[in-house]
């Protein structure tokens, strides 16, 4: 049996922002966020790019064509693909200069999880009762964090807390993270853009994934806690779904 997502989402506008920049699908083969960079010209171009560039491998992982051994190099060149028609577009109009995005997904292909990670938009898994982040933020503070040279705690308060070291801007200097794991039927995956793991601890969002309803628990708790920045939220069940391809936020 092809496992598949079931899959659910939802993208909301933060409560200080003017538009939502983030960008989203769900399918049952393949799910992802892109997170657009705020403060910077384009972010919903950019965001919205990046998930239409992505949506092209739908129809190769859903045919289940490939062998496993070569799915990893085009899903990798899939990302390469993006900065180029990020690239393009900035070609085409010089006033998106500047525009970039964050990037997550995971595809499921012949029972197998690969996900896809630039920036610090997340990926988290819960297995059985394990709740686990399986992502590496692309943060100076977290390159500070593995160094010792802040804690936790001093997170939320570093003034270079939103400083990515990696971001999709057609630039051509990015280093691809591909993360692989067996997939399991039951498996609950989240996807996020960090309008959430920013604003909602890690122990409230494992509680929440718990939840029969988890992807609107998620948004509520960013909204009680403040969201002040736009907040993505998926949630993928493996098993035996057949999900229709969705678009939302930017990407509607």
């Amino acid at each position: 049996m092809n496992l598949r997502f079931s899959a659910t989402g939802r993208s909301e506008v933060g409560l200080v922002r003017s538009k939502n920049e983030d960008a989203a699908l769900i399918n049952g083969a393949f799910i992802a966020i892109a997170d657009g960079m705020g403060g910077h010209v384009g972010g919903e171009t950019a965001s919205k790019i990046a998930i239409n560039s992505a949506a092209q491998l739908l129809p190769l992982l859903n045919n289940n064509d490939m062998d496993v051994d070569s799915i990893d190099d085009f899903l990798l060149n899939s990302i390469s693909e993006i900065d180029i028609d990020l690239k393009d577009a900035i070609s085409d109009d010089p006033s998106l200069a500047g525009m970039g995005t964050t990037f997550v997904g995971i595809a499921l292909y012949r029972n197998r999880i690969s996900i896809l990670h630039i920036g610090d938009s997340r990926c988290y898994r819960l297995r059985k009762n394990k709740f686990e982040l399986l992502t590496r933020d692309h943060t100076v503070v977290q390159d500070l964090l593995d160094q010792g040279a802040i804690t936790e705690k001093e997170i939320s308060s570093h003034p270079q807390r939103a400083m990515l070291t990696q971001a999709l801007m057609g630039e051509n200097q990015i280093i691809p993270v591909i993360i692989e794991h067996e997939a399991k039927a039951g498996d609950k995956y989240l996807l996020c853009s960090d309008g959430l793991s920013n604003f909602v601890s890690f122990e409230e969002i494992s509680s929440a994934v718990k939840d029969a309803d988890t992807t609107n628990k998620l948004i509520e708790l960013a909204y009680k806690n403040g969201a002040p920045d736009n907040v993505t939220v998926i949630v993928g069940e493996v098993g035996e779904g057949d999900t229709e391809t969705q678009f939302f936020g930017a990407a509607k």
